[in-house]
């Protein structure tokens, strides 16, 4: 039964030894990825990005919109985490 298992590990270890270096020499002789060509006469033009609201119109907003809804977020600005012990 020692000889084997013995065996069985070194027929492991020569397995992953093996495996690890054909993997090596897999990657190492894959094709390389393809390089854009970049065109010189190109040019590419981006429209500007809208500009963003300010914090105090998306304040006023948020006010004048629900006053219920702010009223009542302000009562319970925290969950409660309830459990039953260990």
């Amino acid at each position: 039964m020692k000889i084997t298992k013995t065996l069985l590990h070194v027929w492991i270890a020569l397995a992953s030894v093996a495996a690890f270096f054909l993997g090596w020499i897999g990657l190492a002789h894959s094709p390389k990825p393809i390089q854009p060509q970049t065109a010189t006469n190109t040019t590419t033009t981006l429209a500007p990005l809208p500009a963003m609201p300010s914090l105090s119109q998306i304040q006023e907003r948020s006010v004048t919109a629900s006053p219920f809804l702010a009223s009542s977020r302000s009562a319970s600005s925290r969950p409660v985490f309830r459990s039953r012990g260990s």
